[in-house]
């Protein structure tokens, strides 16, 4: 004992404090120096894992419905326990606990905090993880995107300055530029359009145009146009473009320009 003063003296402590080391040292080793780390449990895992469930159930009843409060949650939950499961078989969270509860469930099916639109628009996301595009030959993915330039264009008409927006589409593999649009004041859907015109009609190759001017084969993807567009003209049979991926511009959005396929764009 008289060492373990010493040594406590010198460290600063108590005595008992250098014995309580040497103790956990010969349990344990080096690694019983090391502090108990606590892990503090959630709130749901101190929840009945039933409550849970009816509490969730409830909460994706309202996706198409009026916001709900969190008391009336709360309520058709226990009322909804009682008669799945019978009266006090199922421990009922009081409502401080069952308000922090709804918290953490809100991160998971938001419900209370968000907009109704806005709460629909995320339980409509895909469940599973988006992965990532990677093109394998030319042809493969066409990208879209407009942007807007450093650089006005006189207006004929009004004699005025007019800012321009360039429209780009461009071959993912190869990175040919396979059609373009310089559109003046802002991008429409006709802009849009026009661009994927190029792409499925580009321009014939002269014969003196040199050999790195022809690039390769990018044809446009299949699938990409709308079956009311593409009946109405000879259109090129499909060759094999896995998709048509845009920027989250509404110009080109599926929809707006007429000619672009809900399941390619993003």
């Amino acid at each position: 004992m008289a060492r373990y003063a010493a040594k406590a003296t010198e460290l600063g402590v108590k005595a008992r404090t250098v014995e309580r080391w040497v103790h956990d040292v010969q349990r344990g080793g080096e690694a019983g120096l090391a502090p108990a780390v606590r892990v503090q449990s959630s709130v749901l895992e101190r929840c009945d894992p039933r409550w849970v469930e009816i509490a969730v159930e409830v909460m994706v009843e309202h996706l198409d419905q009026a916001q709900p409060m969190r008391k009336t949650v709360l309520d058709r939950a226990r009322a909804r326990l009682v008669a799945r499961f019978g009266e006090s078989v199922v421990e009922i969270p009081g409502r401080s606990k069952g308000y922090e509860a709804l918290e953490e469930l809100e991160r998971q099916h938001p419900t209370f905090r968000l907009s109704t639109k806005r709460n629909r628009d995320i339980a409509a996301r895909p469940k599973a993880a988006y992965g990532k595009l990677r093109p394998t030959r030319p042809g493969e993915y066409l990208l879209m995107d407009t942007t807007q330039l450093d650089v006005f264009a006189l207006d004929p008409m009004t004699l005025r300055w007019v800012n321009c927006e360039l429209t780009v589409a461009m071959d993912w593999y190869s990175r040919c530029i396979t059609g373009l649009r310089l559109t003046p004041v802002s991008t429409k859907a006709v802009d849009a359009a026009a661009v994927l015109f190029q792409v499925y009609r580009p321009p014939k190759v002269l014969p003196h145009w040199p050999p790195r001017r022809s690039g390769p084969n990018t044809a446009s993807p299949d699938r990409s146009w709308s079956t009311r567009t593409r009946s109405t003209g000879p259109w090129p049979a499909d060759d094999g473009r896995s998709g048509l991926l845009i920027d989250g511009s509404s110009t080109l959005s599926p929809g707006r320009a007429g000619c672009l396929d809900g399941d390619h764009g993003t």
